[in-house]
């Protein structure tokens, strides 16, 4: 009996030091103070068309608070919203965004291969592409969503058509494609965040081979001494600093730039 009894003191002993208290454990983890970020991965590419202005619209109705999204250049220069480095699996064309200048992208329709509830699924029958149509005017905008959104929702957009309809949302930002590739445009990518004043708390990077050639190109454009105040990439992972959120509602970052896919 007595050997009982000092195997579970010794046993409760164990626990508790295995166990902090949830004050001591809030005190040593600052993420325990943090909540997780609800993200809309390409706007939410099962729930709406990939990156187009009507996905990122309609998740931040749906509660999201970070728009995750995808870039590359076109033929002109033009920072363009799309996750594929051709528009061949989204779109209703053909041929690679860098070989396409703007006005040649903007009249594609960017939910030609969607399907609600699948996503991008070209092997569906014709009916089930609700949205197709929309963006080329060939079918027009029904029932509550004429109301919200334009032909243009469903479009590929540009970056900044973002900016512009997004000031103050967090957004991840993921360069698909650089040098040798294709031509490099981080500098077109930190002048307009620049321009928007969405630098200082701005990294981008893809890759281990990428990061540190954009993460200089980037740096140029920001202010000196708030290096340490931003989220740095590693590779596919993302640091972030652990901070009080302002009165603003920032929280850890407001315009975030790494791969997620």
């Amino acid at each position: 009996m007595k050997s009982r009894i000092t195997a579970l003191f010794v046993a409760a002993s164990i626990v508790a030091l295995l166990v902090p208290s949830s004050a001591a454990s809030a005190a040593d983890n600052a993420w325990l103070e943090r909540r997780v970020l609800n993200i809309a991965h390409q706007g939410g590419e099962i729930e709406a068309p990939s990156n187009t202005m009507f996905a990122f619209k309609t998740a931040l109705q749906k509660g999201a608070e970070v728009l995750e999204l995808d870039v590359h250049v076109s033929k002109d220069g033009e920072l363009v919203v799309l996750h594929d480095a051709t528009v061949d699996r989204t779109t209703n064309g053909t041929g690679a965004v860098d070989e396409m200048t703007l006005e040649e992208i903007k009249k594609l329709d960017a939910a030609y291969w969607f399907v609600p509830g699948c996503g991008t699924c070209n092997d569906s029958p014709e009916e089930a592409f609700a949205y197709r149509g929309y963006a080329t005017g060939d079918r027009k905008i029904h029932g509550k969503l004429r109301k919200t959104y334009t032909p243009d929702d469903f479009e590929i957009p540009t970056l900044r058509e973002v900016l512009t309809t997004f000031p103050t949302t967090l957004i991840n930002i993921e360069i698909k494609a650089t040098a040798p590739d294709t031509t490099p445009y981080e500098d077109k990518l930190a002048a307009l965040l620049a321009e928007f004043g969405r630098t200082d708390d701005t990294m981008s990077c893809r890759s281990s081979t990428t990061r540190s050639r954009c993460s200089r190109r980037l740096d140029r454009t920001s202010t000196p001494g708030r290096a340490r105040d931003r989220p740095v990439c590693s590779g596919h992972r993302v640091r972030a600093p652990l901070r009080e959120r302002p009165a603003r509602d920032t929280r850890l970052c407001r315009s975030l730039s790494c791969s997620t896919g």
